[in-house]
């Protein structure tokens, strides 16, 4: 078997399917493809024509609007900044309504009223602004909404869908680009002399470059989605245990450094320990703050933060505060997440959210408390509560975050199919005590539920 021809032929596959077929016309890496769909004909297309002609060469633009607003367009500043706009009528099918979310990988929808949203909550197709908006969430795919003079029930309803909401000048925040395209040739023959193992090692460089340019999936022709070969880089071997002992965490971080896992996650009594045994290697050492309840005081929180960072700490997974955000006290949970953010100095934070314990609009609302007040993951679960990690959390984590935030499913996380369901649903990073039968597809042997 030829394994250096079979590897550029599933190379080329990919790529192809990335869209990065035709190197010379400057091909956009896959997130950058963004739907603007114009509910109304009364928004006012000046700022509308400024904003995305500086971005016609960034991205994949595509507007489509109402029909009816021709004749009210006609000579519209939109066509003189060299943007094409489609129209269509808003009496969709659904498959032309799958055909426009197929297409995109961000939707934008430009105004709204009452009607349109009525009609999203009820999660209606037969409309194309609210079909292409229900689609694009039942999709995973982030999906804003603009330029919204709604009440502040609508707008919660709206956010713990996973919505954003915001104006044209939020978009950039929301959907970053990159300042210059990102361009890819598709044949990329690996240097000569290789080994067989070489040359695969080189295709799966190449195919992690694009991700790392902004591609966010990769699938191959048959629709499958392989297990990245450095999944144990995404991984956060943990053991929480109250009942730990020195010789287990001295074999976690022996296990650790043999498969370089991303890096241990300990209770903050062994971060010393860890970050004296893992010292020269590039597994990090993590710990929980506040854990499991979140319950303590922000100062106390803080103080443990910055003990931890003093003993060797690269990462922080503080738990947020349940109680207050379940009692709306939206302040004292961002100050508290902020409080410990500021303690950690610039190291990473991630905001346990505890799930299981919240509804879809509280998730929402916690996620982007974190984001505000500084943090750099939301994550699901402690694993101490009474669920863990799900995909369906994960998406809407995922699709809630800025693209810069990452999310980390942890919880019930115990196989290498369920921790590829959460890195399909948008994790970037898995929290799990069995991660050696996740990483190796063996029985799980670890005996914990974390």
């Amino acid at each position: 078997m030829n394994i250096e021809r079979i590897t550029e032929e599933v190379t080329r596959e990919l790529l192809a399917e990335l869209h990065l077929e035709q190197a010379a016309h400057s091909p956009l890496v896959p997130y950058q493809r963004i739907l603007f769909v114009f509910s109304r004909a009364d928004i006012d297309l000046n700022p509308v024509a400024a904003k995305l002609s500086r971005w016609k060469d960034k991205a994949q633009l595509r507007l489509v609007a109402p029909k009816w607003a021709g004749s009210l367009w006609s000579g519209n500043p939109l066509t003189q900044a060299g943007l094409t706009l489609e129209h269509t009528s808003f009496e969709a099918t659904a498959a032309q309504i799958k055909s426009l979310v197929d297409q995109a990988d961000r939707i934008v929808l430009l105004g709204t009223n009452l009607s349109i949203v009525n009609k999203i909550l009820r999660t209606q197709r037969d409309h194309l602004a609210a079909g292409v908006v229900v689609e694009g969430l039942a999709r995973n795919k982030p999906v804003m909404v603009l330029d919204s003079d709604l009440s502040s029930e609508h707008t919660r309803k709206l956010q713990a869908l996973g919505l954003h909401l915001g104006k044209l000048d939020d978009i950039e925040r929301v959907f970053p680009l990159p300042p210059l395209p990102v361009t890819v040739t598709s044949k990329a023959p690996a240097p000569a002399n290789l080994s067989p193992e070489q040359a695969v090692n080189h295709s799966i460089d190449r195919i992690r470059q694009l991700i790392n340019a902004g591609a966010q999936r990769v699938a191959t022709a048959l629709g499958e989605h392989p297990v990245p070969s450095d999944l144990a880089r995404m991984i956060d071997h943990t053991l929480l245990k109250a009942e730990a002992t020195e010789e287990q965490v001295r074999k976690l971080c022996a296990e650790a450094r043999e498969y370089t896992f991303a890096s241990v996650c300990v209770n903050p009594s062994y971060v010393a320990l860890a970050a004296q045994l893992l010292k020269g290697c590039p597994v990090m050492v993590c710990t929980v703050i506040g854990f499991p309840l979140g319950a303590t005081d922000s100062k106390t929180k803080a103080d443990e933060t910055r003990n931890a960072i003093a003993n060797g700490a690269d990462e922080i997974d503080m738990v947020i505060n349940v109680g207050a955000l379940k009692s709306r006290n939206l302040k004292a949970v961002e100050a508290d997440i902020r409080a410990v953010v500021q303690a950690a100095a610039g190291k990473t934070v991630k905001v346990i959210l505890e799930t299981s314990m919240l509804n879809d609009e509280e998730k929402v609302i916690g996620c982007q408390l974190s984001e505000k007040a500084g943090a750099h993951f939301v994550k699901t679960a402690t694993g101490f509560g009474p669920g863990g990690a799900t995909e369906n959390d994960v998406a809407l984590m995922r699709r809630t975050v800025r693209r810069e935030m990452e999310v980390k499913a942890s919880g019930s996380i115990r196989d290498t199919e369920t921790a590829m369901k959460m890195v399909r649903a948008g994790a970037t990073r898995i929290g799990a005590s069995a991660s050696i039968a996740i990483v190796t597809g063996k029985k799980d042997s670890s005996g914990g539920k974390y």
